[in-house]
């Protein structure tokens, strides 16, 4: 008997959810006609444009303010979230079994305040987050561990890296905190980048990834960075930036480009377009997240970034993919990030110069080893045939939206209509 399960992630730009979700749906319904996979999203969202068709992989159409329910017999695969904010349109028999898979560090901050920048700046203040959440929030708190308890007992919640479960462990005040790692997939390649002969003098930079605030500060400071080594290098340097967003504009507006130095923004290209684009015009991808692994199938050597909800100032430690611990794709910015006057960007172009083969065989072998999607799709099945949580396993007290989470949802969203049933 086949497996049944059902991705949920309405959302209607290319950006690394939808590309991971869609992904798997494809993956699980060509290697067997008997699973059953449903895709919930808008009709022109980023899942709903990519999904393959086949009569075993369906759309659920997603409408916002119009109410539907996830197939009952299918288990419900979302990226984590506080429970009281999933969306209203959700309406989830008690009996579907339910996977959280915690895709961002963020996923499971619990919201003290309704301003993002009051909340983003408590975040960064731990000390008096700490406070706040022991003195003031201390029952939503323990709500929100006792959520995670039973999820991780029924064995309905994984984290993507350390980095996402460090971040937990500390915004809900919970150090002893232990769940099983389920590292994000691509598919792999059977084409490779071909080293150039030209990168003592003519290098290619490619960014992919939303133009958003928490990647485009650090991919900012990358920016000048490399626009300044052009010229103390004498070395060519085109940075290309793959992806769109609202900071596309404040990109746009950088007084980086010189006699040494150009950026060029490409903006968004369809998936199928990519690995043409990255085997052409890219000798080191620059990136976070899924997006990294999109360089490193092809073998090409890729730097990874760190997330910033801030302006990066100071001398960040930049890292190669194969360089980093625990799964770790990108981790919000901290002290321990930076240290004073290191050359590794320096380090890296003269590597890229002296030891590009060495460097693609190593990218290579990372990716094979922990996300090529051939090894990964076993452990996923494994992974979701083991999880026994029920939506009725979660207690109604921490599904309860406040007045304010209810405001704003009827604003953004409309007051949910009619229930549609799959």
């Amino acid at each position: 008997m086949g497996l049944s399960v059902c991705f949920f992630f309405p959302y209607k730009e290319v950006s690394g959810v939808p590309v991971l979700f869609y992904r798997i749906a494809n993956k699980l319904a060509t290697d067997d006609t008997s699973n059953r996979i449903f895709v919930i999203d808008y009709c022109d969202g980023a899942m709903a444009k990519n999904i393959v068709n086949l009569p075993n992989l369906l759309l659920i159409p997603f409408e916002d303010g119009f109410a539907l329910t996830p197939p009952v017999d299918s288990i419900l695969i979302m990226q984590s979230i506080l429970p009281y904010a999933m969306r209203p349109e959700l309406i989830i028999n008690p009996s579907t079994r339910i996977v959280f898979w915690n895709l961002h560090p963020n996923n499971l901050h619990p919201n003290f305040f309704p301003s993002l920048k009051l909340q983003r700046l408590l975040h960064r203040k731990y000390g008096m987050y700490s406070y706040i959440a022991k003195n003031i929030f201390s029952r939503k708190i323990r709500n929100l561990n006792n959520f995670l308890d039973i999820t991780i007992v029924k064995n309905g919640l994984w984290f993507m890296d350390k980095p996402n479960l460090d971040s937990t462990r500390r915004h809900l005040l919970r150090k002893d905190l232990e769940v099983d790692y389920l590292p994000v997939p691509v598919p792999g390649s059977m084409k490779l980048k071909v080293h150039s002969d030209h990168l003592d003098k003519r290098m290619n930079f490619t960014w992919i990834g939303r133009l958003c605030d928490f990647k485009s500060y650090i991919l900012i400071y990358t920016i000048k960075k490399l626009s300044d080594l052009a010229l103390e290098r004498n070395l060519d340097i085109n940075f290309m930036i793959i992806g769109d967003g609202p900071f596309r504009p404040k990109i746009e507006s950088l007084d980086v480009n010189n006699d040494k130095f150009a950026l060029d923004l490409l903006g968004s290209v369809s998936p199928d377009c990519l690995d043409n684009i990255l085997l052409s015009n890219t000798d080191v991808l620059v990136a976070m997240g899924t997006s990294a692994l999109e360089g490193a199938k092809l073998g090409i050597p890729t730097i990874l970034l760190d997330m910033s909800y801030f302006v990066v100032t100071g001398d960040y430690k930049f890292r190669w993919l194969h360089e980093t611990k625990a799964f770790d794709l990108g981790h919000e910015i901290t002290h321990l990030d930076f240290q004073k006057g290191n050359r590794t960007l320096e380090l890296m172009v003269d590597d890229i110069i002296r030891s590009y083969k060495v460097l693609s065989d190593k990218t290579l072998r990372y990716f094979e080893a922990h996300h090529h999607i051939e090894s990964f799709i076993f452990e996923f099945k494994k992974k979701v045939m083991k999880s026994t949580l029920m939506f009725a396993d979660i207690d109604s007290k921490v599904l309860k939206k406040g007045f304010v989470r209810s405001l704003y949802e009827t604003f953004k969203y409309g007051k949910t209509k009619k229930l549609f049933n799959i």
